[in-house]
């Protein structure tokens, strides 16, 4: 029988019993064993005990045996022991004996009957925990390819635009395409990228560093340095992929107008806390500074303004501004819990 992964050691033991169940044979011969082992220390310790008591070591040995081998080694070890049990009551004791192996066997059947009862309700969790593990690996099988399936989606639409802008002769209009190509490509990475194989999501850091090496890499400008302090926090979805896309468009915006031309010892440092119940991204370059009288609401960037629109979505900020250290900083602050 299958068993769910990471189940205490404790009910991965009480999983395997009874034992030898394919090998029910040595399960009878263990119980001859016992019963021959609790004969052997009646017999040894008969002359420490009061008379009346010829079941002390059998009974203990019937419940192992039931419990250990299951119900026909159990009933093996019962009947033995009913037999073998009475050499020890002793003649002329003050206990009956034919009243004593009757209740002894009252007690017999109900405490194996109990032992089995519990045996049989461990054997049918058992089999509820491995139907329950197949579902959840099918799940997980469904949940990777429906990631997998809108990951190839996305790629299938950049592709589409990407051919488009081929024919188009504008080049406003197809560097807009373009824009589009790398953010629909962006998203469709993220998408394939934020759950590793077991269905958890990926930390806010990885997620990060992955997306941040991916525009770096992709603005073929030699010499960007880049730094990452970043808790690694476990965002839900709806948040995690906006704040990637907000962090994805400042570094771009950097890369695109800040580090314009031959820009020696280009930095971009990248930092995102929990601050109480707000998280805050901010992303510092020291690039060229904003011009003189820098407005977001009177930008044209595409990418600064879906930054806004996701921090109004999530009733969040979004700034960016010169800072007094010649660093450009770009801040998201999003609530959170």
């Amino acid at each position: 029988m299958v068993l769910i992964r990471n189940t205490p050691v404790m009910h991965r033991m009480l999983e395997l019993l009874p034992l030898w169940q394919n090998k029910p044979w040595l399960g009878n011969i263990c119980a001859l064993i016992f019963v021959g082992c609790a004969f052997l220390v009646r017999s040894i310790i008969g002359h420490f005990l009061p008379a009346g008591y010829p079941f002390v070591t059998f009974m203990p040995t019937m419940l192992v045996v039931t419990f250990l081998f299951g119900t026909r080694p159990g009933i093996i070890a019962a009947i033995l022991s009913l037999m073998v049990a009475p050499y020890f009551i002793e003649e002329g004791s003050r206990f009956n004996g034919v009243l004593v192996w009757f209740l002894c066997l009252l007690e017999t059947v109900t405490d194996m009957g109990l032992v089995i009862a519990l045996q049989q309700g461990n054997y049918r969790l058992q089999k509820k925990r491995a139907y329950n593990q197949m579902l959840a690996e099918r799940n997980e099988l469904l949940f990777h390819e429906l990631q997998h399936r809108i990951s190839n989606n996305l790629q299938v639409i950049a592709s589409l635009l990407r051919m488009q802008s081929r024919s188009i002769t504008d080049e406003k209009a197809k560097e807009a395409i373009d824009a589009s190509v790398r953010r629909i490509h962006m998203i469709g990475e993220l998408q394939r990228a934020l759950y590793i194989k077991n269905g958890n999501q990926l930390g806010a850091k990885l997620i990060l560093d992955r997306l941040i090496k991916e525009v770096i890499a992709s603005s073929n400008l030699p010499n960007i340095r880049y730094k990452i302090e970043a808790e690694d926090l476990i965002l839900p979805s709806d948040m995690a992929i906006p704040l990637a896309l907000v962090s994805a468009e400042s570094v771009s915006n950097a890369l695109e107008h800040g580090f314009k031309g031959d820009h020696k010892d280009a930095f971009i440092e990248i930092k995102l806390q929990k601050i109480g119940r707000q998280i805050e991204l901010t992303i510092s370059n020291n690039g060229k500074p904003l011009p003189q009288g820098f407005s977001l609401e009177k930008v044209d960037s595409l990418g600064l303004k879906i930054a806004a629109m996701f921090a109004r979505q999530f009733k969040g900020k979004f700034t960016l501004s010169n800072q007094p250290n010649r660093y450009v900083v770009s801040s998201l602050i999003l609530p959170c819990g």
